[in-house]
């Protein structure tokens, strides 16, 4: 997914109505869902800029003007200037654009490549040294995270395993519906994630959604895997098919993103037990139900929670969240047969673990690359807003 086709959608934010996240990319509604994006404009009703304005109120304010204004006085002050380049001035512009920014500073410096027939795509980071208005740039690409599709035998095998999901559908409905966009709800309902007082840490989280969301869209593209439903008319999905590819499950990758992010963001701040726990479960339960729901196999939660939980590191380095590290991370598809997703075979709590299937590595977990990602100033700022949100104090019961 381009930058251009995520800032059409933004502009159309409406306010608190975003905390649920609407149309999601990875959703029923493909990339048209991004016209809602829901969250990244944050609260107060912003409507692509100063809002609406009718042609009455438009007539309003100029006759308004022309009942109060005299003739031109010469001015006698002005006001001091803002300072160009300056972080701090992320403060006085609207969500909106504060999401745009961002979300470019984010894309910007992750690179996408894949050659054809490769069944494979690797993610790097960019890193930049030096430049100035007229002068580029040092920069090298750093490997993050690859992928490796699976067979055509092994998506076979899968295709049963989605089959069997398919007796949970009654139980799960309600749930898979509400989860079709960005479930931010399910993850808000943990935490207790309110507009009134965690208006940064909404748009944080949708700013980590959309960008899981965009990673997700260029390894799906470069992977190009068939939906369940094209290798069987038995699965006969619950909702429409996306109109995208299966792996990496978007909707996995941007779960367990999201888990990352909370988990990192609220350390020290949420001290009750289980957290972990119940985010890890959640982002868990996200993914699976779109296996249940019968547009994604197992393989695509498997190759999303190894990009999610990568990108989410990353995600939370480049905002200089302190302590975070970041661990280069494979997924190799090929031999995973019908091998279906298990939270314990992935993770040991919230960190990525490696996998291993009749020899073959599902999930290879590589070096420490934090000193390669560089944090961003105005990532930071973001994060130590949505940080300072957090305020109760804790003490034992």
């Amino acid at each position: 997914m381009s930058i251009s086709s995520i800032s059409g959608g933004v502009g159309g934010v409406g306010g608190v109505g975003g905390v649920g996240g609407v149309g999601g990319v990875g959703g029923v509604g493909g990339v048209g869902g991004v016209g809602g994006v829901g969250g990244v404009g944050g609260v107060g009703g912003v409507g692509g800029g100063a809002g609406s304005v009718t042609p009455s109120l438009a007539a309003s304010l100029m006759t308004n003007r022309d009942g109060l204004v005299e003739a031109w006085t010469p001015l006698t002050k002005k006001p001091n200037p803002m300072t160009s380049g300056d972080v701090a001035n992320m403060s006085e512009w609207s969500p909106w654009v504060r999401a745009l920014i961002l979300q470019t500073e984010l894309l910007s410096h992750v690179g996408t490549f894949a050659v054809e027939n490769s069944n494979a795509v690797g993610l790097f980071h960019l890193s930049t040294t030096g430049g100035d208005a007229t002068t580029a740039p040092t920069a090298a690409y750093h490997p993050v995270v690859d992928l490796v599709r699976p067979t055509d035998d092994d998506f076979v095998a899968q295709t049963q395993v989605v089959y069997n999901y398919a007796d949970l559908r009654p139980d799960r409905a309600g749930e898979i519906l509400n989860q079709v966009g960005f479930p931010t709800p399910f993850f808000s309902s943990i935490i207790g994630l309110h507009p009134a007082r965690n208006k940064h840490t909404i748009q944080l989280v949708s700013l980590a959604q959309l960008f899981a969301s965009s990673v997700a869209m260029q390894a799906k593209n470069a992977l190009a895997v068939l939906r369940p439903d094209v290798y069987s008319g038995q699965i006969q999905p619950m909702i429409p098919t996306p109109g995208h590819g299966a792996l990496p499950s978007a909707h996995a990758t941007e779960a367990y993103i999201v888990s990352r992010l909370l988990l990192t963001l609220l350390d020290g701040k949420i001290e009750y037990d289980g957290l972990e726990r119940l985010l890890m479960a959640q982002a868990t339960r996200i993914a699976v139900n779109r296996t249940v729901a019968g547009v994604h196999f197992p393989a695509d939660t498997f190759a999303g929670a190894t990009l999610g939980a990568t990108m989410g590191a990353y995600f939370c380095a480049r905002c200089g969240a302190a302590g975070q590290t970041v661990h280069q991370a494979s997924f190799n598809g090929e031999g995973i047969g019908a091998t279906d997703f298990l939270q314990k075979d992935a993770f040991d709590g919230s960190t990525l673990i490696d996998f291993n299937v009749d020899g073959n590595d599902i999930i290879k977990v590589g070096a420490d690359i934090t000193g390669n990602i560089q944090a961003s100033d105005l990532l930071n700022w973001l994060w130590n807003k949505a940080r300072d949100e957090w305020k109760t104090s804790w003490s034992n019961v």
